[in-house]
């Protein structure tokens, strides 16, 4: 089975499944069919077999019915009984020519009883001796009938009513005609004082059994008495013996299966008229449903045509209708082995086509993320560039910066260098770059140094206010997430002139809200439009024009926080003219990079 279907395959299935469905039934139809029609020919050989016991039935009850025929002439005919009884007054040895002439007529009426039906031997013994027959005494003496086995057996029955002998051997010399004989035996009340004088009518046994002696397609037909003695069989040797037993009947006539020896044979059975004798058929079971077996080959071999057909023709179609799922299922292979650029072109309006084109729109799905993770990785390494770019090089500036501090502190100027303190933060915080993430308390405090720097170069300062919720100040935000912040506010916004910049920072719904909002010109709903869209685009933002100090501007830290957090975090900026602009930052608890995602 391995070498014939090496894989399970789902043509393999669909075939396996197919011949399931299709032979289970024709075998259940098949066995069915051969059942229900053995049944029907076992039920039209009873009926052949009945008929033909109807046929054998009414032929000897019309040979046994010729046979009383004659012995009820004999006894009951006028001139008959004249003539035997007058053979009982006259004496035994006389022989004149008119007793003569009696005995030639009483034989001659014999001999035609017997030339007008069957071909029966008639004998008529009187009780002074004397013997009539219709056949010459030289082949059988008929007084001899007296001490035959078969008389001295219903010799107590014939004063009574006549009687039948059944079958017998032959009593002739000559047995060339048939070895045994039917004799119905009938007894004669000529006067009344004389004993009973005995009619015999005996017939030929080959006589019945030539009724059924034709070809019937094997079967077998004989005549058994109440004993079940066979009288009459076509095989000789049968006759005598015991025949099958029918004492199971409880009907009149029956069939039923027995078995004789090792074959099974249906045997039915038919009452005569005549002493409970019964007519007996015999066929053999194999030949009377023999010719289910020719049909149930020939439907066989039809069905099995017809299942190569249909076969054949299933397997072409199931190849043609999986060819596009073995199609899927090498590109989904070619697939898991890394290749991506491969697509199945497989259309269709069925379930297939509809899987082929939705494999086909995720491979280009996968393409286009995977480009853009690309783009975003890029994206991500030039900010860092940026980063570095944004550092101020080298070390020994800010070494420098503070030893000029510490000199100005010796001569009491607090002023500068406070301011000269200032940036010397900045400078470390943008030098250090072990660790991406501040909290917001620190990056607040760095905005306030880069603020108090910023007032150093103007005529009117800026205040900075804070307010920050006591669950924010430990979150932790990316660096210069809020300076960038703090100085477009400074350079748009407020400009030359004085004012104030808020800082505000909550926790909403597990997300850390910061708000930057200046009391600074604002800008025109035009200019507003045009900024929100180009916060919410995909694209660098690196414009040259917006690089201040740092080189990181609005753009930059927008991208910055949605490369960080996802689409989970978000900027927006709000602004009226002639009274201000807000920008909010909206960050999530745990940054992208954290939950696995870049």
């Amino acid at each position: 089975m391995k070498f014939l279907f090496p894989r399970h395959t789902l043509r393999t299935k669909l075939v396996a499944t197919a011949l399931v469905c299709i032979l289970v039934p024709m075998l259940i139809t098949l066995s069915a069919s051969e059942w229900l029609t053995r049944d029907l020919l076992r039920k039209n050989a009873e009926d052949n077999a009945f008929q033909s016991l109807q046929i054998a039935n009414e032929s000897v009850i019309t040979i046994l019915n010729n046979m009383i025929y004659v012995a009820n002439f004999i006894q009951f005919d006028p001139e008959l009984n004249t003539l035997l009884r007058e053979q009982l007054d006259e004496p035994f040895m006389i022989q004149d020519y008119e007793q003569y002439s009696k005995q030639i007529k009483l034989m001659r009426t014999l001999e035609t009883l017997s030339f007008s039906g069957e071909k029966l031997f008639i004998s008529i013994l009187l009780p002074n001796g004397k013997t009539f027959s219709n056949y010459a005494n030289q082949s059988y003496e008929p007084r001899n009938m007296i001490s035959e086995p078969w008389f001295l057996a219903i010799q107590d029955q014939l004063p009574y009513e006549g009687a039948w002998l059944g079958v017998h051997e032959n009593y002739w010399q000559d047995q060339s005609a048939s070895p045994y004989l039917i004799t119905a035996v009938r007894p004669l009340k000529l006067t009344t004082g004389s004993n009973y004088a005995y009619i015999f009518v005996s017939m030929d046994e080959r006589r019945l059994h030539k009724v059924w002696g034709d070809d019937r397609s094997g079967q077998e037909m004989m005549l058994i008495d109440q004993n079940g003695k066979i009288l009459s069989h076509l095989d000789p040797l049968k006759i005598g013996t015991q025949g099958p037993s029918f004492r199971s009947y409880s009907e009149q006539s029956e069939s039923m299966l027995v078995q004789l020896g090792d074959i099974d044979f249906l045997m039915a059975r038919m009452e005569t008229s005549f002493y409970d004798w019964n007519l007996i058929s015999l066929t053999p079971y194999k030949e009377a449903v023999g010719k289910i077996t020719g049909i149930s080959r020939s439907i066989l071999l039809t069905l099995l045509l017809f299942f190569s057909i249909f076969l054949i023709i299933l397997i072409l179609l199931i190849r043609q209708f999986t060819k596009p799922i073995l199609r899927l299922s090498g590109i989904v292979r070619k697939i898991d082995e890394g290749n991506l650029e491969i697509r199945s072109q497989v259309r269709g309006m069925d379930e297939i086509g509809v899987l082929g084109r939705a494999l086909d729109n995720m491979l280009d799905r996968i393409k286009e993320m995977i480009h853009k993770i690309k783009y975003e990785q890029q994206l991500k390494r030039k900010a860092e560039i940026d980063m570095l770019q944004a550092q101020i090089n080298p070390h020994f500036l800010f070494n420098i910066l503070n030893s000029i501090r510490m000199r100005i502190l010796l001569k009491g100027d607090q002023e500068n260098a406070g301011i000269i303190e200032s940036l010397s933060t900045v400078l470390r915080m943008t030098i250090d770059r072990n660790n991406a993430f501040v909290t917001l308390r620190e990056e607040v405090e760095i905005v306030g140094h880069y603020l108090q720097l910023m007032n150093f170069r103007r005529r009117q300062p800026i205040h900075l206010v804070a307010d920050l919720n006591q669950d924010t100040l430990l979150r932790e935000v990316p660096r210069f997430i809020i300076q960038p912040l703090i100085e477009n506010a400074c350079m748009h916004g407020i400009k030359q002139h004085g004012g104030c910049i808020t800082v505000k920072a909550q926790i909403v719904e597990d997300a850390l809200i910061i708000i930057v909002e200046d009391d600074g010109d604002g800008m025109e709903p035009v200019a507003l439009d045009q900024l929100n869209r180009k916060l919410g685009m995909n694209g660098p933002g690196n414009d040259r024009s917006e690089r201040k100090l740092n080189g990181i501007g609005l753009t930059n830290v927008a991208e910055r926080i949605r490369i960080i957090y996802g689409a989970a975090s978000g900027m927006t900026v709000e602004s009226k003219l002639g009274e201000g602009t807000r920008i909010t930052l909206n960050i999530p608890t745990k940054s992208e990079e954290e939950n696995g995602h870049v």
